[in-house]
């Protein structure tokens, strides 16, 4: 058994132990289980394990994500990076990247090789290594966690109930300050803290979206969902390894439940000299990029609507239309701008005169209908009870 932590944009094994026995009798046992289980697999689970894009799918992300970026850039779009805080003055974020509040200790690392850091290079490109997803974009940063490479990380992470509310406090500060898309580096399976829900349901109603990565569950807590991953209105964001890409420096592998709204690359990208992000990081900040681009161009569009885009336009559909473990499918960044351009066109209601429509005052049947009795109709039985009533006061 194992139980594992997420943060800093990694996944850290703080306990494992193994047990092992030499018996034959349990040897034959768990062939035979582990057969049962194979044979007895559902067919949703078949589906996820036998999920898998084309050998084109990383050159096809790739010239989506160009025409994506000839549409928008980010521009006049804050994505606000909940994490383990910045350096501003790396070359290509100056001028980009604001530092919010810290919300923890004074930074014991140092900042240019924080993850906070290193993302904030992915969405804004790095000098002669990177583009950027969303070069366009300002980024705040904002302090809510420490760098795993910080003494004082692990403890800090132990004390779960400190973790959540800052995490509360972050999203709440960022919706406050301008930030249109949040990128959450945290998840917890302790349940669904009420001043965490409470943040983002604030974040949501000033349309604020929220993505965040399915990190992978494990370990001894009980509760298959992660927050704020579980909660509703979170874009949660699932890793899938696409051929022809930088293979990722570890396992791929993410939440399976409802909670994964799409999947999004974790091929390898480097953002320095030498280091690269990957697995469910990259993929989480493909997502936030894609979302500052739709926001660039239709800033009103809800987080119901930039979901539902993200969904709509999504490449190699899993069996079935969702899975559990990749979503609605891969991230396609150009079909996303453009199918939220049409779900931005939308109205409530239909223009009068519109083909298939009807007047308000209009009536099925023609006529207005008549007035409606409460009593029911008087019948033959009716007569009959007031006959029996007659003859019995006669009689009495």
């Amino acid at each position: 058994m194992s139980d594992i932590v997420q943060f800093g944009g990694a996944v850290r094994r703080i306990r494992a132990t193994r047990e092992r026995k030499h018996r034959p009798l349990w040897l034959i046992t768990s062939l035979l289980l582990g057969l049962a289980v194979t044979v007895t697999l559902p067919p949703a689970a078949e589906a996820a394990a036998a999920y898998s894009p084309p050998s084109d799918a990383w050159a096809q992300f790739q010239s989506d994500l160009n025409a994506a970026q000839g549409l928008a850039t980010g521009n006049g779009v804050t994505i606000a990076l909940l994490s383990t805080g910045a350096d501003p003055t790396v070359p290509g974020l100056a001028g980009k990247v604001t530092n919010g509040p810290d919300y923890i200790f004074k930074p014991q690392a140092a900042p240019a090789g924080m993850l906070g850091t290193l993302t904030a290079a992915f969405f804004a490109g790095s000098p002669g290594i990177a583009a950027g997803a969303a070069p366009g974009a300002r980024i705040l940063v904002v302090r809510t966690e420490p760098d795993n490479t910080e003494p004082g990380a692990q403890s800090f992470y132990n004390d779960q109930n400190t973790a959540l509310r800052i995490e509360a406090e972050g999203i709440r500060y960022a919706a406050d300050h301008g930030a249109q898309v949040i990128l959450l580096d945290y998840g917890s399976q302790e349940g669904p803290a009420l001043d965490l829900q409470s943040a983002v349901s604030y974040a949501l109603s000033r349309r604020v979206v929220i993505v965040a990565p399915a990190f992978p569950t494990t370990g001894s807590h009980p509760s298959p969902y992660q927050y704020p991953q579980g909660f509703p209105g979170v874009v949660g964001v699932s890793p899938v390894m696409l051929p022809g890409g930088i293979a990722a420096t570890a396992p791929v592998s993410g939440q399976s439940n409802n909670s994964v709204l799409i999947s999004a690359p974790a091929d390898a990208v480097p953002v320095s000299d030498t280091i690269e992000l990957d697995n469910f990081w990259s993929a989480a900040c493909y997502v936030a990029a894609t979302v500052a681009l739709i926001k660039q161009r239709y800033p009103q569009l809800s987080p119901a609507l930039v979901a539902r885009a993200l969904a709509m336009s999504a490449r190699y559909r899993p069996h079935g239309g969702y899975s559990p473990s990749v979503g609605f499918g891969v991230l396609d960044p150009n079909d996303a701008i453009l199918d939220a351009g049409t779900l931005a066109r939308l109205t409530v209601s239909a223009p009068g005169g519109a083909p298939g429509t009807v007047a308000a005052t209009a009536h099925f049947g023609g006529a207005p209908p008549g007035v409606i009795s409460a009593l029911p109709p008087v019948g033959r039985v009716a007569y009959l009870y007031w006959a029996l009533i007659a003859v019995g006061a006669v009689l009495l």
